[in-house]
C-alpha cells in the first residue's frame, strides 16, 4: 500500500528552501547578542530610542515625495505646531482647547470635534495656504 507522508522530507519547493537555510544555520552556534545599553541610564536609552525613530522618519521623508510623485500627488511640508490645539472655525489657540487627548473643545467658540479631525483640517488649510502663496513651477 502507500507510505505516510514523512513529516522530515519538505514539501514543495519554499518548504525546501526553508529546511536548507535552516540546516545551514545549525552549522553556527547560538549566542545571546550582547546588551550594549546594559551600563547606561534610561537618559542613554531614550536618546537612542529616539534616534533610532529619527532615522525611520528621515527614510520616510525621503521616499516620500519620489512616491507621491508617481501617484500624481503633491508633499507639502508645513509646521505643525498648535494645529491640535487652534480651532478651524474661530482661529482661537490654546492649550486648555484640549480637554483630553481625543477631545477638542474651543474655550472661545464652544466649537467641539475629534482632536485628530481638528489637527487634520488645521494641516489641511496651512498646506493650502503655503501653495497658493508659491508661483506656479
Amino acid at each position: 500500500m502507500g507510505s505516510s507522508p514523512d513529516p522530515a522530507r519538505p514539501r514543495g519547493k519554499a518548504a525546501a528552501k526553508l529546511q536548507a537555510a535552516q540546516q545551514a544555520l545549525s552549522r553556527f552556534p547560538r549566542r545571546k547578542a550582547e546588551d550594549h545599553t546594559a551600563n547606561h541610564g534610561v537618559a542613554a536609552k531614550a536618546g537612542l530610542n529616539r534616534s533610532i525613530n529619527d532615522a525611520g522618519w528621515g527614510v520616510f521623508l525621503t521616499v516620500l515625495p519620489a512616491k507621491a510623485e508617481s501617484a500624481g500627488q503633491e508633499v507639502i511640508a508645513v509646521d505643525a505646531g498648535n494645529t491640535s490645539r487652534t480651532c478651524p472655525q474661530g482661529g482661537h489657540v490654546s492649550v486648555g482647547n484640549r480637554p483630553t487627548r481625543e477631545k477638542f473643545h474651543c474655550l472661545s467658540c464652544d466649537h467641539s470635534a475629534y482632536a485628530d479631525t481638528v489637527g487634520t483640517v488645521n494641516v489641511l488649510r496651512a498646506g493650502l495656504v503655503h501653495r497658493e502663496a508659491q508661483p506656479p513651477a
